[in-house]
């Protein structure tokens, strides 16, 4: 259907970059649940052209830089193609920098655009980038409601970036505030929830990692 629409609707049609923006995240979502990375230029493509077509100013602009910017994250997991993670940061980052703070999209864009920072640091090893994705991702916690939302899963993942940066700096306070960032997510996560399992084994990461630096046998009881 989408594929469809964006046959059937010329170029210069104001609805046309909305046509290529969900052909292109539907073929994303497609592909995520596969685990394949056949056609993701396409995806890229259909969402490099919604953003192309659309005018500065235009209130789904930043939305569709999310959008691409998500493709090449995704892209960047499965190829580890440097120029795609560079690529998704820039659009992630104009994504959240047009996004007024109060709109509801704002904290799941900071969060992939910390999670985009943190894969950049694990491939280069770059410390500024692990310190801007700490960051970022605060700015996501701190901005997204409670209750269920993705919040939990911000916590989670500022919890990761925390321990990654305690594992390069061996500052004891960044694995401090991981253990309270995932033990929030555990505590908030209900029993029976799919991602409670992940976000147990993360923080019984972070309390081994505190326990491998200070040898406090109450981390791993």
């Amino acid at each position: 259907m989408h594929q469809d629409a964006v046959h059937l609707t010329p170029d210069g049609h104001p609805h046309k970059p909305g046509h290529l923006n969900n052909l292109g995240n539907s073929l994303l979502y497609w592909l995520r649940c596969l685990g394949d990375i056949a056609g993701i230029d396409k995806s890229i493509l259909m969402l490099q052209d919604a953003v192309q077509l659309t005018p500065d100013g235009h209130p789904n602009k930043p939305a569709y830089l999310h959008n691409l910017g998500y493709s090449l994250l995704f892209c960047f997991e499965h190829l580890n193609d440097i120029a795609d993670i560079d690529r998704s940061i820039s659009m992630l980052q104009d994504a959240v920098q047009l996004t007024p703070d109060g709109h509801p999209a704002k904290p799941g864009y900071l969060n992939h655009l910390g999670t985009s920072l943190h894969c950049r640091f694990e491939h280069l090893g770059g410390v500024a980038d692990i310190g801007k994705s700490i960051s970022v991702l605060w700015g996501a916690v701190q901005l997204a409601p409670d209750g269920p939302s993705g919040k939990l899963g911000y916590l989670n993942n500022l919890g990761g970036s925390l321990e990654h940066c305690f594992g390069r700096l061996s500052d004891i306070a960044n694995i401090d505030e991981s253990i309270s960032m995932h033990q929030d997510a555990v505590r908030l996560t209900p029993d029976g929830c799919p991602e409670k399992p992940h976000y147990l084994s993360n923080l019984g990461n972070s309390l081994l990692s505190h326990f491998s630096c200070l040898g406090n046998i109450t981390d791993i009881d």
